[in-house]
């Protein structure tokens, strides 16, 4: 029985694996592969570094390590638009948030966070019937991939967000319909 086994063709790839690490075993392989963590453990070294420098710099640190980088990505993409100072906390959203983790609603040059800023803002405008208005929604994952599923359930959410009838659970969504209709 011994001898039928050591003849029998073996997988190639078992075997340079086997030939790299002589002391693990196909067994060894599967238990590490079951018992990794999600995918979304790691960032990249500099983006992590920058990451690691703006939630010392925001004192941001009690945040779980989804929602550091939540507000790591939210300012990231904000900042390319808004370029003075804001309080990223006044954008994410919270736990219900129908995979939507920030939103900002910019009025001309200005960052609106209520709707009373949004009417401020056309009535201190002399043109505001033609200021522009940018809706910017942010889902950010720390997966080296993007699913399908979490595309679709972002774009329903915005979708539904839009609905002259559905009623926002989070508070920040809820304020943001308040500016969508103002």
């Amino acid at each position: 029985l011994e001898k039928s086994t050591k003849n029998k063709n073996p997988n190639p790839a078992l075997v340079r694996m086997q030939k790299a690490a002589p002391h693990s075993s196909t067994v060894g392989l599967k238990e590490k592969r079951r018992d990794m963590p999600e995918e979304t453990a790691k960032l990249h070294p500099v983006i992590q570094s920058y990451m690691d420098q703006y939630i010392r710099e925001t004192e941001q640190s009690g945040l779980t390590p989804d929602r550091q980088f939540e507000a790591f990505a939210t300012h990231c993409v904000l900042a390319q638009q808004y370029p003075d100072s804001f309080d990223v906390q006044e954008i994410v959203t919270g736990e219900e948030d129908e995979s939507i983790d920030a939103i900002a609603v910019l009025v001309g040059d200005e960052l609106v966070l209520t709707s009373e800023d949004t009417t401020k803002v056309f009535k201190e405008s002399r043109a505001a019937a033609n200021l522009d208005v940018k809706y910017l929604f942010i889902q950010a994952k720390r997966t080296p991939h993007f699913e399908t599923g979490d595309i679709l359930k972002f774009m329903l959410g915005v979708a539904t967000l839009l609905e002259s009838g559905h009623r926002a659970k989070d508070d920040r969504l809820k304020e943001f319909q308040a500016i969508h209709r103002t």
